[in-house]
């Protein structure tokens, strides 16, 4: 059956609060194997021109298209807080299907639509939190539409009526307050009732290291009256402090519970009554930041998922050991009961140590710890908001009478949706899949940081042009990728020299060469996603840094480097020139400006990078390669792999350089010798000339240093360094620098990839590879044009393979050295000792339908 599964807005579902005045309408479709020849979509003002048809705002009429899965509004001009109803149709050759009524809602589009001013806090409670609160009563009529647009920095939660609004934390996302903040709608219509209903704020220092707050309120009647409320210092604006006296992104958390007398949790609501003899005051002018205020387009931080204590072991003296089971990022929960005054303190860490307790010495500088004192009346609840954490295990500390009745971790990260699914025959695979997979959500918190734990969780650049390919397939990037580039972008110099760190916090500016996350992620955003906007607001910034790069060379060559392959095991005393690697990064750097001149249409310099690409891989070659030996830069798997998956070999040399690669790795006891930027290139490496067993032999390897050695050392998260043991200097036991053997998973024995020539991933292909040790093996991968799927098992003599193709893609599938061109279906193929078959059909042109 045709019909269309899916539609979202700006990569969102009916998104309130949008601050781009033409959004993408996108939808997904679903077929027996029929492929989209046409569609329609229009935009209406009102629900019921939609359910009519009636695109007052724009129609695109029905055009005739096998390829479009979106179109860009450009109809009538969008207003602030306008709210837009839209459809689409879509047909095949025989079948015909429409969507629902969708919605999207502007936000304030104009510096102007802010009359309000920032409102902070008088000097006074400067650890803690503050609460903002206003008094709103309604008139006696109907309410069509009630929305809040708030930015409160560092972190802020909304509250209407004494209950929280939506289920974010943590919000805004991290920026450069200078470039750019971030603001919030939130809906209040649920929670209105008649008469008087309270605002709130709470606002924390988050990274921001300040608290302030911009507020904006709308209460729209269904007569067409409107009614404003602005933050203000004179507007009956209250600000108190909070029983949360102290909070940091770092440090972490007080909560004295007995401060509820005064300022109970239903703070914002009308039951409460602020007064200046219990903590309440009024608000103050705030000077605002630098940055220009804008709409988040993120998904939001959340709670997505619970872990149960797996153990809880007393140690004595009020000490308590709480494993989760799980290195994760959040927090933990504790319920409580006991005596008023009583203390519980939750210290968080990734490791034990020799006697029991919780081995902090790698978090460094960071307090890492909660407290919470109890109000001492009933059962009780508790866990921090406004700070997190990097854990596996919590040691609970208890002064008082208290008893603890639970505990638990919660894991906080953005809100992504998962692309990619991986499950295979052997459970050292899996498992590392699921290290992988976890560690990269860890570390998704507005920003890609590097761990979560200690005094750092920064952007570091040079872990990113490996991550990257597993963040991919593992996570729905459309709008992280666009956020960070920006957040790039915005360490740019007038030079065009960007920072090693987004937002810029530390290492050098300009950045390690090796940064080239900055032109992967536009370029990744065009092929997976097809978003063409991203690659054209970012063009310029990347030209600038490439040309900053081409500055620094001499006859292709560059010169300077600070980290290069980094943190390569120190025990196989094997190094990868920097220069080389800053070279080969150049290089890459120039191949990806090819590519995004292609994506914005800029002929000319697309023509200019290819010349400069060539150029640069003229000296590479003339410079490090030996072509007796056929090998760069001495032969490490880094040089040789690099040069290979980025095309620097000279084809009549590939095989060769390959069988060296391979050969290395065997000398080497299958071991990498790999920093974090040349291990993804090794796997590739492999993957591609037909060493995948030696790949996974390597991967699954016990002994130090590797992946295997983690999982020996009971890992439930990649490692920053290929060391058990426990340093106060760089050993994070959650980094997903190391992670992208995930994406060899993927793209090698599921065997999806997607082609460097796609549009939203319209070209693909899927060429499984049958690993020595693997019996099964089931990938799939969620486009935005529908899902992949590659599955194939050894059964007896024979491997049966199982392939699904969405709508609009095109597939070629190799298999046994056969190539099929093949569309939208399902299909099935079976490998005997005879060669290749297909269940009562010609492989070459049936397509199987689903069921």
């Amino acid at each position: 059956m045709y019909k269309i599964i899916e539609t979202k807005c700006e990569y969102g579902e009916n998104p309130v609060g949008l601050d781009c005045e033409n959004p993408r309408l996108f939808w997904k479709l679903s077929s027996d194997g029929a492929d989209q020849k046409f569609y329609r979509v229009i935009v209406s003002s009102s629900e019921e021109n939609a359910g009519k048809g009636i695109g007052d705002l724009f129609d695109t009429g029905e055009i005739v298209s096998s390829e479009a899965f979106y179109t860009e509004y450009r109809g009538k001009k969008l207003l602030s807080r306008q709210k837009c109803f839209w459809r689409v149709w879509s047909g095949s050759e025989t079948e015909r299907a429409a969507s629902g009524i969708n919605a999207f809602e502007m936000g304030l589009l104009r510096d102007s639509d802010w009359k309000g001013c920032w409102m902070g806090m008088p000097v006074k409670n400067q650890g803690g939190t503050s609460l903002y609160r206003k008094a709103i009563r309604l008139k006696e009529k109907p309410v069509s539409n009630a929305k809040a647009y708030v930015c409160g920095i560092g972190y802020h939660e909304t509250f209407f009526n004494g209950k929280k609004v939506g289920s974010a934390v943590l919000s805004p996302s991290l920026s450069d307050y200078n470039a750019r903040v971030f603001y919030r709608a939130y809906d209040l219509s649920p929670l209105l009732q008649r008469g008087e209903n309270v605002f709130g704020v709470e606002v924390g220092h988050g990274w921001y290291g300040a608290k302030k707050v911009l507020v904006q309120i709308y209460v729209d009647y269904a007569d067409g009256e409107t009614e404003e409320y602005h933050s203000s210092v004179n507007g009956g604006w209250w600000v108190a402090g909070s029983p949360t006296l102290d909070n940091s992104v770092y440090d972490g958390e007080v909560y004295d519970a007995r401060l509820e007398d005064k300022i109970p949790r239903n703070w914002a609501s009308a039951e409460y009554r602020p007064a200046w003899e219990n903590g309440w005051m009024f608000t103050i002018y705030a000077a605002p930041p630098s940055g220009k205020l804008q709409a988040e387009r993120m998904e939001p931080i959340r709670v997505t998922g619970i872990f149960e204590a797996a153990s809880l072991t007393d140690k004595g003296d009020g000490v308590k050991i709480a494993d989760i089971g799980r290195n994760i990022a959040g927090w933990a929960r504790i319920r409580v009961r006991g005596r008023r005054g009583a203390r519980v303190t939750l210290k968080y860490g990734e490791r034990l140590t020799a006697d029991g307790f919780v081995n902090r010495c790698n978090l460094r500088s960071a307090r890492a710890s909660d407290t919470y004192v109890l109000k001492g009346e009933g059962e009780e609840e508790y866990a921090p908001r406004f700070t997190y954490h990097g854990f596996q295990y919590i040691q609970i500390e208890i002064s008082g009478e208290c008893e603890l009745l639970s505990v638990r971790g919660e894991h906080v990260h953005n809100d992504l949706r998962a692309a990619g699914e991986f499950s295979c025959s052997d459970e050292d695979l899996n498992r590392l899949h699921a290290n992988a997979v976890i560690t990269e959500l860890n570390n998704q918190h507005g920003i890609l940081t590097d761990c979560p734990q200690r005094d750092e969780r920064f952007g570091w650049l040079n872990d990113l042009s490996a991550r990257l390919y597993q963040t991919v397939y593992n996570c729905g990037m459309e709008r992280f990728f666009p956020k960070f580039t920006a957040d790039v972008a915005d360490t740019g110099t007038k030079e065009g020299a960007i920072g090693d760190t987004a937002p810029y916090y530390t290492g050098g500016r300009p950045a390690d060469p090796v940064c080239v996350a900055y032109l992967l992620m536009p370029v990744f955003s065009y092929l997976y996603y097809g978003d063409r906007r991203c690659a054209e607001e970012a063009y310029e910034g990347c030209r600038a840094w490439t040309e900053y790069l081409l500055s620094r060379s001499h006859d292709g060559i560059m010169d300077y480097s600070y980290y290069g392959d980094w943190v390569e095991p120190d025990a196989a005393k094997v190094h990868t020139d920097n220069i080389y690697v800053s070279t080969v990064c150049l290089f890459w750097h120039l191949s990806l400006m090819k590519k995004l001149s292609e994506i914005v249409g800029k002929k000319e310099e697309e023509k200019e990078y290819g010349k400069k690409v060539e150029s640069v891989a003229a000296a590479i070659n003339e410079k490090y390669f030996d072509a007796e030996k056929c090998r760069y830069a001495g032969g490490t798997q880094t040089s040789d792999s690099m040069a290979l998956t980025l095309g620097i070999v000279p084809e009549k040399y590939r095989k060769r350089v390959a069988e060296n690669v391979a050969n290395d790795i065997a000398a080497h006891g299958y071991h990498s010798t790999c920093g974090n930027v040349g291990y993804r290139h090794l796997f590739y490496a492999l993957g591609e000339y037909g060493y995948a067993d030696a790949a996974l032999r390597m991967l699954k390897n016990k002994e130090y240093p590797g992946w295997g050695y983690m999982l020996a050392n009971g890992a439930t998260s990649v490692w920053e360094r290929w060391e058990s043991e426990m340093s106060d200097e760089m050993d994070s036991f959650d980094h997903p620098m190391f992670g992208s053997y995930d994406a060899f998973f993927y793209a090698f024995l599921g065997g999806i990839r997607i082609d460097e020539n796609a549009f939203a991933c319209d070209k693909i292909t899927v060429e499984p590879v049958c690993a020595e040790g693997v019996d099964r093996v089931f990938a799939s991968f969620d486009t935005v044009r529908g899902k992949i799927v590659s599955e194939w098992k050894r059964q007896d003599k024979e491997v049966n393979y199982h392939i699904e193709i969405p709508p609009c893609v095109t597939a070629k599938i190799t298999l046994g050295g056969e190539t099929y061109i093949r569309g939208c279906g399902v299909y099935d193929f079976c490998e005997t000792e005879k060669g290749f078959a297909a269940p009562s059909a010609d492989i070459r042109g049936r397509i199987f339908s689903k069921n």
